[in-house]
């Protein structure tokens, strides 16, 4: 009896187990199949390592650039902006002066860790060779008042535009030697370009006489109320023009002799003071005057470069485009009004297609932007980049090296 009971207790057992084990079975197929199915399969081995797969190339066409439309897209709706919106004419910026305003309009460098989003202008065609007519510049610096020489050769930049002295006076002005071991220091194709203002005279240049006063000469108008010391002109007076240039003691003249490779000519939009006073044709006469000065400098050196100054506009007469070598342009992208402020997308739209004209035509633009924040720094530098220009970021009183691009 007692072994009928204890082989009972065990045939008991047993099913117990049984049915206790196919539970375990069915939960780990439920649970789990992909593992359960691993654990059956039998393991495979291989003498070689196994092949890794392969990283598929980028398949994407480069875009392909459109030419500018006639009229500029609206900006863009729905897209915060950093900076309230210039609207004012651009400060014309000239050795040894910082406009007064300026200060009070300093943004922080820290306003924002996000770039807002802006409409640019899209390039006439594909930029092979960057930046367009300058191939192979790196860099710009634009420096005009106290010049140091010796830090721009450690900078080593692509070109530079300098006063033709170190302070704008005769007494500092650089030598021919000094402008060639400027240029032997920089890097390709090593441009020193010399600044010089053709649409105001300035009352500490060389040439001012202590008995000028408005009216004496006669081509003398007005004194700049924004730019003490700076005297609107008639440009097209030969007084004024043989000033300027045709003479050994002109202005020109003294930058041609130093050994510079070419002028940066400033206030040329003068123009616009005489239109808006009833001399219609000004905007004529100064292409004029610009075309007698580039062909008279090109008869001393073919190879010295025209490089006007702002009003891009007069690029719409190929005349114009045929004598100069390039543009400068200020504030494209940020400081149209005051530094470090962005620039109204439409009057940026404006610029680009406008400096568009001269790219076209196998021209270089640099431009030259005004802002010290990080993010709006490193913009500028790369929409300019973009464009197949050639940039710097700068203070406002170019007393100094660009504002540094830190990406690149």
């Amino acid at each position: 009896m007692i072994l009928r009971n204890t082989l009972s207790i065990i045939a008991f057992s047993l099913v117990i187990l049984s049915i206790g084990c196919g539970a375990d079975d069915e939960s780990a197929d439920v649970s789990s199949p992909a593992t359960a199915q691993a654990s059956t399969a039998a393991p495979t081995s291989s003498p070689f390592p196994p092949t890794p797969t392969p990283i598929p190339e980028p398949t994407a066409e480069p875009p392909v650039m459109p030419a500018p439309s006639a009229t500029p897209p609206p900006a863009p709706t729905g897209t915060p902006s950093l900076e309230p919106i210039a609207t004012n004419t651009p400060v014309v910026h000239q050795p040894g002066h910082t406009p007064t305003s300026d200060a009070n309009h300093v943004h922080d460098a820290a306003a924002s860790a996000t770039m807002a989003s802006t409409a640019t202008a899209v390039p006439p065609a594909e930029i092979i060779d960057i930046p367009i007519g300058l191939p192979g510049a790196d860099s710009y610096i634009y420096w005009l008042s106290d010049v140091d020489l010796n830090a721009i050769a450690e900078a080593r930049p692509s070109v530079t535009v300098i006063d033709y002295s170190f302070d704008g006076t005769d007494e500092t002005a650089f030598s021919a030697s000094e402008i060639d071991s400027l240029r032997s220091a920089m890097t390709a194709p090593a441009k020193v370009i010399a600044y010089m203002s053709i649409g105001e005279a300035e009352d500490y240049r060389y040439y001012w006489q202590e008995d000028w006063t408005p009216g004496s000469p006669e081509w003398l108008v007005q004194e700049n109320p924004n730019w003490e010391g700076n005297f609107k002109v008639q440009f097209w007076d030969t007084g004024w023009q043989a000033t300027i240039f045709g003479q050994p003691e002109s202005y020109l003249d003294r930058i041609l002799a130093a050994g510079f490779d070419g002028v940066y000519m400033d206030i040329i939009d003068a123009y616009e003071f005489f239109e808006e006073r009833g001399v219609s044709d000004s905007r004529q006469r100064m292409i004029d005057f610009v075309t007698d000065l580039s062909r008279y400098a090109k008869s001393k050196n073919p190879d010295f470069l025209i490089v006007p100054q702002n009003a891009p506009e007069l690029g719409e007469d190929p005349a114009y485009l045929d004598v100069v070598d390039g543009i400068g342009m200020e504030s494209v992208y940020y400081g149209y009004e005051f530094k470090n402020v962005l620039t109204d997308p439409t009057i940026t739209l404006e610029l680009e297609e406008a400096l568009f004209r001269f790219t076209a035509a196998g021209k270089f633009v640099l431009t030259t932007d005004y802002a010290v924040s990080s993010l709006r720094v490193q913009d500028a530098y790369k929409r300019s980049r973009a464009n197949g220009f050639l940039p710097t970021v700068t203070e406002v009183d170019l007393a100094g090296l660009p504002v540094h691009e830190t990406f690149r």
